[in-house]
């Protein structure tokens, strides 16, 4: 995951400097996903959907999240999982949580 985000950063920010594909520690420990996740890459799509065994997680920004909403329904037909969503929002860049995420998570571990 850590290579396609910078792949990606790299791609989207090469007009804005030599350093713009650089991920910050924050964004790095976003990129750790359970031994075994899949990414999924559909044709024509920008971002991967990422699955650990029966659990499909989609990209948290809005525009990549569109395009695999209908990537997952098609997956989830297939195999005869039930379908549970949870949604948190917030007003701030994702890699500005990672942080406050990771210090909660070591907390209550």
């Amino acid at each position: 995951m850590e290579g396609f985000l910078r792949q990606y950063k790299t791609k989207r920010s090469a007009e804005a400097g030599p350093n713009r594909a650089d991920l910050n520690w924050d964004t790095q420990k976003m990129c750790l996903m359970p031994a075994g996740t899949e990414l999924l890459m559909e044709e024509g799509k920008e971002f991967p959907l990422l699955r650990t065994g029966d659990v499909y997680m989609l990209p948290g920004v809005p525009q990549f999240m569109r395009q695999q909403i209908d990537h997952a329904g098609r997956l989830l037909k297939k195999s005869g999982c039930a379908f549970h969503c949870r949604q948190l929002r917030f007003s701030v860049d994702e890699a500005l949580l990672a942080n406050a995420i990771s210090t909660t998570a070591e907390r209550f571990s």
